[in-house]
C-alpha cells in the first residue's frame, strides 16, 4: 500500500529542493511496510507531499509557528492494585500514541485553530449552510464554496470527519463532493490522503469513495491495493466504488468475486462488471453470472450484452441471447431481451434459425407476442407478424364493435411499421368508444400520426383528447422526435405554448 501511495503522490506535481537525501517514516498503523526515501526521485516527491501536509504549515497557506502550549504532564504509573501485564496494563500500553498518530493529532489541532480564527462559529453558521440542498441554493452555495476553498484548504479533511458520523449525510455529502470537484485538486487531495493511512479500514474506504466520486486521476492502483487487504465487511463498498469508476482496467480484478461465498458480493461484482462493460471478458462474466441465484441476474446480463454486443454480433453474443430467451424471464427482462433481439443481426442462417426458435415460444405470450414478432421480422422472418395479425383479426371479426381489438391491432401495426393501417384501426377504436375514449387512445393516434410525419394530425388528436397539461408534457418527454415537428409547425408550437 505504501509503494502505491508513493506512486500516486508522485503524480501530483509537487517538487522540493530542500529535502534530505535519505529519510524514513515510522510504520503507520494498519500497514506492514515502511517508506524509505533514498533520493529526490519519486520518493522525494512523496516526502515533499507529507511535509506539505504536516511539517510545513507555511507551505500549506496555514499560520506561522505556533506558541508552545503548556507542557504535558508525565503519564501516571499504573495503580498498584493492578499488576503489570494484566488486561488493564495492556490497554494502557496500547493507548500510547505512535509518532504518526501524534502527527495527525497535531495537524487536526492546527486546522481547528485556524478554522476558529477564519470562520468563527463554523459549525453553527457554515456547516448548517453546507447541509442546504444544492439545486435550490446553487448561487449562494457556489459563493460559499469559493470562500471556503480560498481561505481554508484543509476544510475537506474536517468535513471528512463529519461524514464519518453514523446515518445518511445527504446534502452535506453531496456538497463536500462539489467542494472537492471545483477546488484546487492538489490542495484537496492531500488532506484526504491522510485517511488512506488510517488504522480504521472504513476511513480508507471512505477516502477512496471520495476519490472515485470526484474522478481523481491515479486512484485505480490505490483501490486495487485496498481491495486486496479489505475485511469482508467492506468488500461491498469497495466493489461499489469499482462500479462508480467504470474503468475497464478494473474488470479483471473483479472476476474472482463472482465466485465469492457471499451472494450479495457476487451480485455486486456482477453489477460492477456490467457497469464497466468490458467486451473481452464477456464469455467469463456471462458464464459465471448465470450461476448466480438472484432473480435480477437476467436483467443485468441483458444490460451487459446490450452494452458490449455490436450491431453485427459475434456468435457468442447470439448464443447468450438465445440462451436467455429460452429461460423464464421476468417481464422487464423479457422486454429488454426482445428489443435486443430486434436490434442484433444474426451473422449466419444457423444463428438466425436458433434465435427465431427461441423467439417463437413468446408468440403466445399476451404481453410479449408483438415484440417477439417484430424481432423475428427484423431478421426477415414474417411468420410471427402473420400469426399475431391473424389472431387479432379473428378476435375483431367476433367482436366487431369492441374497441379493445382495434386498439391491440393498431399497436401491432405500429410496431410492425404499417402506420396507415394502424391509424385506420385507431379511428375505428375511437368511433366505437364514442364518448368513453380515454386519453391513452388519443395519445396512440397522435403517436401514429407522428410516425406518419403529419404534424396537423398530431395536433388534431391532442386537441380532441382534451388532455391535461401534465399529460401533454409527459407525451413530449416520451417522444423526443416531437421537437422536430414543433420547429416546423407553428400551429403545433402555439398549442404546446398554451398548455
Amino acid at each position: 500500500m505504501w509503494s502505491t501511495i508513493i506512486s500516486y503522490l508522485s503524480s501530483t506535481a509537487i517538487s522540493s529542493t530542500d529535502l534530505p537525501s535519505k529519510a524514513s517514516f515510522p510504520e503507520a498503523p494498519g500497514f506492514s511496510s515502511k517508506i524509505r526515501i533514498r533520493s529526490l526521485g519519486v520518493q522525494g516527491l512523496a516526502l515533499a507531499c507529507v511535509l506539505l501536509l504536516g511539517k510545513a504549515p507555511a507551505m500549506r497557506g496555514g499560520p506561522g509557528p505556533q506558541k508552545p502550549g503548556p507542557q504535558k504532564r508525565a503519564p501516571r504509573k499504573p495503580s498498584g492494585t493492578e499488576p503489570s501485564g494484566t488486561a488493564t496494563g495492556k490497554g494502557k500500553q496500547d493507548s500510547v500514541k505512535t509518532p504518526w498518530q501524534k502527527l495527525l493529532a497535531e495537524l487536526r489541532e492546527k486546522a481547528a485553530r485556524k478554522r476558529a480564527r477564519l470562520f468563527p462559529g463554523f459549525e453553527k453558521n457554515y456547516l448548517s449552510d453546507l447541509k442546504l440542498p444544492y439545486r435550490q441554493n446553487q448561487e449562494y452555495l457556489d459563493g460559499l464554496f469559493d470562500k471556503l476553498r480560498t481561505e481554508d484548504p484543509d476544510l475537506v479533511s474536517f468535513l471528512f470527519e463529519t461524514l464519518r458520523k453514523p446515518g445518511k449525510q445527504g446534502s452535506l455529502e453531496n456538497n463536500t463532493y462539489r467542494l472537492i470537484e471545483q477546488g484546487n485538486p492538489l490542495l484537496f487531495r492531500l488532506p484526504l490522503l491522510r485517511h488512506l493511512l488510517s488504522k480504521n479500514p472504513g476511513d480508507r474506504v471512505r477516502a477512496l469513495e471520495i476519490f472515485a466520486k470526484t474522478r481523481t486521476p491515479g486512484v485505480l492502483p490505490l483501490l486495487q491495493e485496498t481491495l486486496k487487504e479489505a475485511p469482508p465487511g467492506l468488500l461491498r463498498r469497495l466493489i461499489s466504488i469499482y462500479a462508480e469508476l467504470g474503468d475497464p482496467r478494473l474488470a479483471p480484478t473483479l472476476l474472482p468475486y463472482l465466485d465469492h461465498g457471499d451472494p450479495r458480493v457476487r451480485l455486486l461484482a456482477l453489477r460492477a462488471l456490467v457497469s464497466i462493460g468490458s467486451p473481452s471478458l464477456f464469455g467469463k462474466v456471462f458464464e459465471k453470472g448465470l450461476g448466480l441465484p438472484d432473480g435480477s441476474k437476467e436483467e443485468l446480463l441483458l444490460e451487459y450484452l446490450a452494452k458490449v454486443a455490436p450491431e453485427k454480433p459475434k456468435p457468442e453474443h447470439l448464443r447468450a441471447l438465445t440462451l436467455l430467451l429460452e429461460m423464464e424471464l421476468p417481464r422487464t427482462a423479457l422486454d429488454k431481451a426482445l428489443d435486443l433481439a430486434a436490434r442484433l443481426s444474426p451473422p449466419d442462417r444457423k444463428a438466425r434459425l436458433a434465435l427465431d426458435k427461441a423467439l417463437e415460444r413468446w408468440l403466445s405470450h399476451p404481453g410479449a407476442k408483438v415484440l417477439a414478432a417484430r424481432a423475428m421480422a427484423s431478421h426477415g422472418n414474417k411468420s410471427g407478424v402473420k400469426k399475431v395479425l391473424s389472431e387479432l383479426g379473428r378476435f375483431i371479426r367476433r367482436n366487431r364493435r369492441v374497441p379493445y381489438g382495434y386498439i391491440q391491432r393498431a399497436r401491432a401495426y405500429l410496431a410492425f411499421g404499417r402506420y396507415s393501417e394502424a391509424l385506420k384501426d385507431a379511428k375505428e377504436a375511437l368511433r366505437y368508444s364514442r364518448n368513453k375514449a380515454n386519453s391513452s387512445l388519443f395519445l396512440l393516434a397522435a403517436e401514429i400520426e407522428m410516425r406518419r410525419g403529419k404534424p396537423l394530425g398530431i395536433l388534431r388528436y391532442l386537441k380532441e383528447g382534451d388532455l391535461s397539461r401534465e399529460t401533454l408534457q409527459q407525451f413530449r418527454r416520451d417522444h423526443p422526435e416531437l421537437e422536430a415537428f414543433l420547429k416546423s409547425s407553428s400551429r403545433l408550437r402555439r398549442f404546446f405554448r398554451g398548455n
